[in-house]
């Protein structure tokens, strides 16, 4: 019989197991809480009904913590069937939030990624806008109490609801695609087997701008849709005999129609059979499997393939009262600067100007990375800033680098002679003095809403139409001088040491 297990009838040891204490105790704490506006503290109150269910749980947090600490943190080795409590987190699973700020959508909007073609593909950059405007306005009826959407006479002017945002999408390069965010792709078609021999091995350069992805006019699974709104398409021709000469007729119209003369005995002659000329090039930009059109219609579908995913992303963790109105198409203001640059003498020119190139750009565009913890460790970031914000699946990114990848309101010229004058080649300032630096700004697909223009002191970038600077080293102009003397460098070794820093 003194095996027989029974239930006291005494209170147990500790306060935190006494039901009835615990439920005094909470009675007298909300009686002196809410005395002045609530005076029914019976059983059937709900709020009392709270409080027993919290009395309960601590009760039972009481029992546990009589529990030897081995006996809480691990299973029985010798019990049958394991129970996983899962008393652990690792710092991924429990320090991490939901995204709630712009910066962590951008964190979460950059960390999404497709594998195509073996590569991984994704967004390089994101930028969110709040929208100062909506789809339709809200007009107020005060007579009826009720929202409208036309005007009403005691709201004639109507309002845009908050909450919404926009989003700027700068996508990765690709290694088989090229610059994913370009809408000018190019093809070379070299001519074999014509009537006139003397053509044959010429190669036709053929550059079309096609519209950008956001193009709500454009059906991308339609071809004649997609060619109807091409923005321009360019024809260049390379090893061309003497006395010859080719043009696209009719550059308006997509399709090429080409016209060409031919000098004989000092006479110019029409170019007779161009048509079969016109079809078979036509044919490989538009219809041939490895064509132009072809190749843009599979980077639209990468891109497509992008967009889903971070739609779906931020639809999984989209905030109460907020939504997304617009996804478009990252568009480029190109900067150009030119001035004059005095060096050290004994500095090597082409490599002083591809660093001034790559660091302006680098301020201009700034690279925002992922690291793995160990690396962001090193950088000297804490815990909670390392663990702060949404869990990513590509690492962690700083959040300094993210911080100096927002969008530029302008650029001052002061910025970019201070970067100028602290260029360094091999450890050792090569810049002794900047004059006369001026910047000038060249937006792609402009309808004539931006400005282009030159300034001296601050140039005001086209944020409101979402655009965003590039350096353009093809357009800008650096005169260098050692000693007061011109010196002069080769673009094409500017370009190799460029992409070597």
């Amino acid at each position: 019989m003194s095996d027989l297990k029974t239930i006291s009838r005494d209170n147990p040891l500790l306060e935190s197991m006494q039901f009835d204490k615990l439920r005094e105790i909470g009675l007298e704490r909300i009686q002196e809480l809410s005395k002045n506006i609530w005076t029914d503290y019976n059983l059937h109150d709900p709020g009392v009904t709270t409080l027993e269910a919290l009395c309960y749980a601590i009760t039972d947090l009481g029992y546990r913590l009589t529990f030897d600490m081995q006996d809480l943190l691990a299973n029985n080795p010798n019990t049958e069937n394991e129970i996983d409590f899962k008393n652990f987190f690792t710092a991924r699973q429990i320090l991490h939030n939901a995204p709630v700020t712009i910066k962590d959508f951008r964190k979460l909007l950059m960390d999404v990624a497709v594998q195509i073609e073996g590569e991984t593909l994704g967004i390089k950059n994101a930028w969110i806008i709040p929208s100062a405007a909506s789809e339709m306005k809200l007009f107020v009826d005060k007579v009826k109490q009720k929202l409208d959407y036309f005007p009403t006479i005691t709201d004639p002017d109507g309002y845009f609801i908050k909450g919404l945002y926009n989003f700027i999408f700068e996508f990765d390069q690709s290694i088989h695609h090229g610059d994913l965010n370009s809408n000018s792709l190019s093809g070379t078609y070299i001519i074999r087997d014509f009537v006139d021999t003397l053509l044959d091995g010429v190669e036709v350069k053929v550059n079309i701008n096609f519209p950008r992805w956001d193009d709500v006019d454009v059906d991308f699974n339609n071809d004649s849709s997609i060619i109807s709104k091409i923005k321009s398409l360019k024809l260049e021709f390379d090893e061309m005999p003497s006395g010859y000469k080719l043009w696209d007729s009719n550059p308006s119209d997509p399709k090429i129609t080409l016209k060409g003369l031919k000098t004989i005995a000092g006479i110019p002659v029409d170019i007779s059979n161009l048509q079969l000329l016109d079809e078979v090039i036509n044919h490989f930009v538009f219809e041939h499997a490895e064509g132009v059109l072809q190749r843009y219609k599979t980077k639209i579908s990468i891109i497509k393939s992008i967009i889903k995913k971070a739609d779906d992303r931020l639809s999984d963790n989209r905030p109460l009262c907020e939504d997304y109105l617009n996804t478009k198409a990252l568009r480029v203001e190109e900067i150009a600067i030119c001035g004059d640059i005095e060096i050290d003498p004994f500095a090597d020119v082409a490599t002083v100007a591809a660093k001034i190139y790559f660091e302006i750009s680098r301020f201009l565009s700034p690279d925002v990375y992922f690291y793995s913890l160990p690396d962001i460790k090193a950088k000297g970031k804490s815990t909670e800033d390392i663990f702060d914000g949404p869990a990513l699946e590509h690492g962690f990114i700083d959040d300094d680098e993210l911080n100096l990848s927002t969008q530029k309101c302008n650029i001052r010229v002061s910025d970019l002679i201070q970067i100028i004058m602290d260029i360094e080649v091999e450890g050792k300032k090569v810049v002794r003095a900047v004059s006369g630096l001026q910047l000038a700004n060249f937006p792609q697909d402009n309808d004539g809403s931006i400005t282009q223009k030159s300034v001296k002191w601050c140039l005001s970038l086209a944020i409101d139409q979402m655009y965003v600077p590039r350096l353009s080293t093809v357009l800008s102009n650096l005169s260098f001088y050692k000693n007061n003397l011109p010196f002069s460098f080769d673009d094409d070794d500017m370009v190799l040491r460029y992409i070597t820093f």
